[in-house]
């Protein structure tokens, strides 16, 4: 396993092109991720967090390629991207079974100098570093302890340690999914646009 700072994302979108998994910050909670495109990759987080087939995870990228697999509510995506939120959206094109369910994605913006680096190659994966069911993991020796031999790399960097907030868009309104990071904001966006 190698260390990175995330001030060189240079090296990380080496790894993931690669067919790596890394443990990055993912602003909200440090996550496991890999390139969208690796499915191998994809099926290797599976098995380290002892998660179900049937849980697809978010998927990070830059606003363009959001914005060009959304299926329809464009503008509505594009606020909430912007609150900071991860977004639920029917999407134009198949994706990946590991990052879909019933023809929906989960989206987050690529919103820190490192995910925005990373994602202008290639969009990632992500889910909360931990085992499925146990809570998140923060502290970086206890995720080395626990991970360090499962995965390719670890990214140091900042993260705010709660969840993100996740909405879903349903007939041209929001619901929410899980309250989290950037709650306030989304409801600001919600009260400006309705």
């Amino acid at each position: 396993m190698e260390y990175i700072n995330e001030v060189e994302p240079e090296r990380a979108v080496d790894i993931l092109r690669d067919g790596g998994v890394i443990v990055c910050p993912a602003y909200t909670l440090y996550g496991f991720s890999a390139s969208l495109w690796s499915e191998a990759a994809n099926r290797r987080i599976y098995r380290i967090k002892g998660r179900e087939f049937n849980s697809p995870f978010i998927v990070i990228a830059v606003r363009e390629f959001i914005l060009s697999m959304v299926r329809r509510d464009v503008e509505l995506v594009e606020l909430l991207l912007n609150a900071g939120v991860t977004v639920v959206v029917e999407t134009r094109f198949s994706m990946p079974w590991y990052a879909s369910r019933k023809g929906k994605t989960a989206f987050r913006l690529a919103n820190t100098p490192f995910l925005e680096v990373v994602s202008k190659e290639f969009p990632i994966t992500s889910t909360s570093v931990n085992v499925t069911g146990n809570e998140y993991m923060v502290e970086e020796e206890s995720i080395i302890r626990r991970f360090g031999e499962h995965i390719d790399a670890f990214v140091r960097g900042e993260v705010l340690n709660v969840p993100s907030t996740v909405v879903e868009v349903v007939n041209n309104g929001v619901k929410v999914v899980r309250k989290g990071a950037m709650f306030d904001r989304l409801v600001d966006v919600i009260e400006k646009n309705t």
